[in-house]
């Protein structure tokens, strides 16, 4: 893929510099970088109001720690809930595994340490690696291999989904549907990102597909209050329907939620079927680049 470097406007920097501060002071952290920004721009007219213009931005960012632990759900709900106007979606790691993968050739921290908005390091320098040159027959063996295996899991659960909706079990229904979106997520994510998610939450699985594509996010909009509550069964079921004794869906909300998940991935496989094609149309032109790099005459 070609390269892009991201940047940022003056007004949405200056609205990120609170939360670094705030992550700077609470955790050990040694950089941080944007690699995304959804700006989102609205504006209003009418008779009876002077013309209004509303932009609302979802930042995605990077933060390396010295933590050997993993502490991004500590990180997640400390940003979430100290600045709930914005919207961050925050991926977390610490620094070795980051440089060792770097090493190594992985695709998404050798895309935003390299390519991304470097907002914050503790010692003021760029990172200290060398970063890897993307083969892209490589890309897209391994897009590939994941997408061969995770849409194997994702139908697996969508066909568990259609057999206890069948019979009645409609608790064991929405469960399997809640594995087929977190399967289909994690493949589509991996395709497009080269990042290999280990999260359960579906609305920060979705939330993160927004990095790429807000398809996935429209299919599941939270607006309404009878979204918001459509979505929340999904969300609770990973945890209530093993747990709590009182939990129940009723055939209604478990028959709706299925036709919505049969369409949520059919669309994250066009996604990822298209990503693949774009990897494979790739090859070619890498290919005839070096044959005419090393093929020019020495001046």
């Amino acid at each position: 893929m070609n390269r892009q470097n991201l940047t940022l406007t003056t007004p949405q920097y200056n609205k990120l510099i609170e939360v670094i501060n705030s992550l700077v002071t609470k955790y050990n952290v040694e950089y941080i970088y944007c690699f995304g920004c959804l700006n989102d721009v609205r504006s209003a007219a009418s008779c009876f109001i002077e013309d209004v213009t509303i932009a609302d931005n979802h930042y995605f960012l990077l933060m390396l720690t010295t933590d050997i632990t993993r502490i991004e759900h500590s990180v997640q709900d400390h940003v979430t809930g100290a600045f709930p106007q914005m919207n961050i979606t925050i991926l977390v790691h610490g620094i070795e595994t980051v440089t060792n993968e770097i090493q190594q050739g992985n695709r998404f921290f050798n895309t935003v340490c390299r390519d991304g908005l470097q907002l914050y390091s503790f010692n003021g320098l760029r990172l200290n690696t060398d970063f890897r040159n993307l083969n892209p027959s490589t890309t897209l063996s391994s897009a590939q291999k994941h997408y061969d295996h995770r849409e194997g899991m994702a139908l697996g659960f969508l066909q568990s989904a259609s057999t206890c909706l069948e019979h009645g079990y409609y608790n064991n229904c929405v469960f399997q549907l809640h594995q087929a979106i977190e399967q289909a997520c994690i493949m589509v994510i991996r395709i497009y990102m080269g990042y290999r998610s280990d999260m359960h939450n579906l609305a920060r699985l979705i939330n993160l597909c927004r990095c790429f594509s807000d398809e996935p996010f429209e299919l599941f909009p939270r607006k309404t209050a009878e979204e918001k509550r459509q979505f929340q069964i999904l969300i609770r079921s990973y945890s209530e329907t093993r747990y709590k004794d009182q939990y129940k869906i009723d055939s209604a909300d478990a028959d709706k939620l299925f036709t919505q998940v049969v369409e949520f991935l059919n669309l994250i496989k066009m996604l990822c079927n298209k990503r693949l094609e774009q990897y494979r149309n790739e090859i070619p032109t890498v290919i005839s680049l070096i044959e005419n790099h090393t093929t020019e005459p020495v001046a």
